[in-house]
């Protein structure tokens, strides 16, 4: 097994565990979620709910962080 495997492994465990894909996209170091996108194999409809989702925990996200180069949200295309 090489070290490559355990980390994609890791990653879909958490994602069947339901932790959010911007916390695994952390987790993994990514810069970009877009590239943790990929690596799972996630549609650009999953991510969409998964930060929907995510918004509903946090509250407003407006509130609490700065929307910088775009940020999450306008990736998505929402403002």
């Amino acid at each position: 097994m090489h070290c490559h495997q355990i980390r994609h492994s890791s990653a879909i465990h958490w994602l069947q565990d339901n932790i959010n894909i911007a916390q695994i996209s952390q987790y993994l170091g990514h810069e970009s979620i877009e590239t943790t996108r990929i690596y799972l194999g996630i549609s650009r409809e999953e991510l969409e709910r998964a930060l929907a989702k995510r918004e509903v925990l946090i509250g407003n996200p407006e509130k609490k962080y700065k929307n910088i180069n775009g940020g999450l949200r306008s990736y998505i295309g929402r403002k």
